[in-house]
């Protein structure tokens, strides 16, 4: 039975007694055992099913930013509550902030301010959309059918955050957004990057009339140099552990955390392949000796770098049959 409550300040308890009829009716959260058992354990069930529903609309009414239609209904002593809690909507995430305007108004499209802060233009925005679709889609209220969020905004604020290196609160505030969505958003994105761009950007061993334009073009640029099919150098990415017992690991050689990453290039300045992960204390050298890439290498080399092909790296790393440095 849903008990009466007055007062304005009592809205969330009626929100929360609106979700607890839900749960009840629809066993929400509950594990076979206790379903058996026709038992529910308060902490982890009902309110994790609380939050849930205030999220999706239900009992929205007692948050500030929700709006709600025809959801309260006054009882025969004055008291209010829920009586069609599925009415309710959430307020859109983000719809006040810049990065939402820089996909949705037209206006911004062609600006440079678009492309600064997004580091892609409009039109190759629009294509990694495509690309990335099958696992980066809109958001459906799953109650409603209602638009919760495009996809765009998701590759927007993945893309904001990739291409400025600031920390997740700022990235969150600048997209109208919680920290923990811009972590789950970013990575999906670079998730779905992986698993759709990279069969199409980075496919695996070269054919040797590729082989040939590389060398042929980083000779003709590098005085003369040839037979250079890769070129490989290292770079750190600004990331500071939480954890303070493995900080000093990040600590590199600059003074400051990071995460080492190495690239492999090709002279047409295609990614081939990299390393990403290690942490920022380590050097090129060590990380390219246990490297994917020189694994594959040194078991077959004229594969990668064809007939008496060689790579280059700075002096960052050590010589080696196929390596000059």
């Amino acid at each position: 039975t849903m008990p009466t409550v007055r007062g304005e300040a009592d809205r969330r308890t009626i929100a929360l007694f609106s979700c607890l009829h839900f749960l009840f009716m629809n066993g929400f959260g509950t594990s076979t055992k206790r379903k058996r058992a026709n038992n529910l354990d308060m902490d982890e069930d009902i309110f994790a099913a609380a939050a849930y529903l205030m999220s999706t609309g239900y009992a929205s009414k007692s948050s500030s930013s929700s709006s709600c239609e025809d959801s309260e209904e006054e009882d025969e002593e004055g008291g209010i509550f829920f009586q069609n809690t599925r009415s309710c909507s959430a307020k859109p995430r983000g719809q006040d902030s810049q990065v939402k305007r820089w996909i949705t108004d037209p206006f911004w499209f062609e600006d440079p301010e678009f492309k600064r802060n997004l580091r892609v233009s409009h039109k190759t925005f629009l294509h990694i959309v495509d690309m990335l679709h099958p696992e980066v889609k809109d958001s459906i209220n799953p109650l409603t059918g209602a638009l919760r969020v495009k996809k765009e905004f998701k590759v927007a604020v993945a893309l904001y955050h990739l291409g400025h290196g600031g920390t997740w609160r700022s990235t969150a505030n600048a997209c109208g957004i919680g920290v923990a969505t811009a972590k789950v958003w970013t990575k999906l994105v670079a998730g779905a990057i992986i698993t759709q761009c990279k069969p199409l950007y980075m496919p695996g061993t070269p054919c040797p009339d590729r082989l040939e334009r590389v060398k042929r073009k980083f000779a003709s640029e590098r005085r003369n140099i040839g037979d250079v099919a890769l070129c490989v150098d290292g770079t750190h990415v600004p990331w500071t552990p939480d954890n303070a017992s493995t900080r000093e690991d990040y600590h590199n050689y600059k003074g400051w955390y990071s995460i080492l990453c190495l690239m492999f290039i090709d002279s047409f300045y295609m990614f081939v392949d990299g390393e990403v992960g290690h942490p920022g204390r380590q050097s090129d050298s060590a990380i390219s000796e246990y490297s994917w890439m020189f694994y594959q290498i040194r078991n077959n080399r004229s594969a990668w770098l064809g007939e008496g092909g060689l790579m280059i790296g700075d002096g960052g790393f050590a010589q080696d049959d196929f390596l000059m440095t």
